[in-house]
């Protein structure tokens, strides 16, 4: 095998004295952009402009101080070096002149390689860089441990990406869950780029909520895409769990807080209180002389509270009062005159 490579640098020696100044033949690599996902192949072919080549020379910049050998002789297609690994490189004699290097599993470390080749007495080939596209993989939202957002109040909702390359974009969208449209709300984020050790590119994406409850249930992602690819990475949904208080006050059914009802005393009687409205819903609690059984029923967003108290003299007052997370409790009282029996 030395003794044929010898022959054939004596050969292209000899070639090389005769032909110089009769002509110029310029060796080519093509493709000459490589942008390639990780975990795809590519081709490398080497060619001549003028006649074919008998023999081809291969660098790469990521294997230093190393020339690769391909060429065909007595059948065979023979690789040397680094080409000799099966595991990275296939070589490839065309028989038509030119030779190719198939990178079998294009991984991110090798991207940023540049590879050129070359004939024996022919200046080397123009340079090919092997871009790495790393595809994302997560995009993962996250919300503050509050179970519940309070209404007109400022959030800041974190989404992040995966590692990757290009260098990724995040949008923020809220979803009707009922209607399907989505509206979007990335003009309200901020978006910061890392760079990692390995050269990939990972996006954090800060949205300012400021939920009330009419979003109340919508549903609240991010996506993410790179430069490259036409469709977008989506985090999971998360349904907004907005708190804000009833529509109004408690209501005792029948009566004005303004007016003043008379009682026989030692009488039952039944006073209905409810208030409509709210998340969570609001409790209702009685404050009343002498109860002698209280029950309480939803109905749809409705809270109904009754209570059945024993009239006594000199009770004044029988007092409804709803509580609920968001604000104070508030109340509505019955003014009561209990007339002796």
């Amino acid at each position: 095998m030395l003794n044929t490579m010898v022959l054939f640098t004596l050969f292209y020696l000899y070639v090389g004295s005769k032909t110089e100044g009769v002509y110029a033949s310029t060796v080519h690599l093509s493709p000459t952009i490589v942008n390639m996902v990780e975990n795809t192949s590519v081709t490398l072919t080497c060619s001549k402009t003028t006649g074919q080549l008998l023999e081809s020379r291969w660098t790469n910049s990521q294997i230093s101080d190393q020339d690769a050998n391909l060429y065909y002789i007595n059948g065979q297609c023979v690789t040397t070096r680094f080409l000799q690994n099966n595991d990275l490189f296939d070589g490839v004699c065309n028989r038509n002149g030119t030779f190719s290097v198939i990178l079998n599993r294009i991984d991110r470390l090798q991207h940023g390689a540049v590879w050129q080749c070359r004939e024996s007495l022919v200046s080397s080939s123009n340079k090919v860089t092997i871009n790495v596209e790393v595809p994302l993989t997560n995009v993962d939202i996250y919300l503050p441990k509050n179970i519940y957002l309070n209404e007109n109040h400022q959030y800041i909702i974190k989404c992040n990406t995966s590692s990757c390359r290009p260098q990724p974009t995040i949008a923020w969208y809220l979803q009707n869950p009922k209607t399907h449209i989505k509206y979007n709300l990335t003009e309200n984020s901020t978006q910061s780029i890392t760079e990692k050790k390995d050269g990939l590119i990972a996006a954090e994406s800060l949205l300012r909520l400021v939920p009330n409850r009419t979003v109340n249930d919508w549903m609240l992602y991010c996506e993410a895409w790179t430069d490259n690819t036409n469709s977008a990475l989506a985090s999971k949904q998360i349904a907004l769990n907005v708190s804000y208080p009833p529509d109004s006050g408690p209501v005792i059914d029948g009566f004005e807080s303004s007016k003043t009802y008379r009682f026989i005393e030692r009488d039952q009687a039944e006073f209905s209180c409810s208030v409509t409205g709210g998340n969570p819903l609001a409790t209702l609690s009685w404050n009343c002389f002498n109860i002698i059984l209280t029950s309480m029923t939803i109905v749809n967003k409705t809270v109904v509270s009754n209570v059945t108290w024993k009239a006594v003299r000199h009770q004044n007052v029988c007092s409804c009062e709803s509580h609920h997370t968001f604000n104070a409790k508030q109340a509505t009282n019955v003014t009561l005159d209990v007339l002796c029996k």
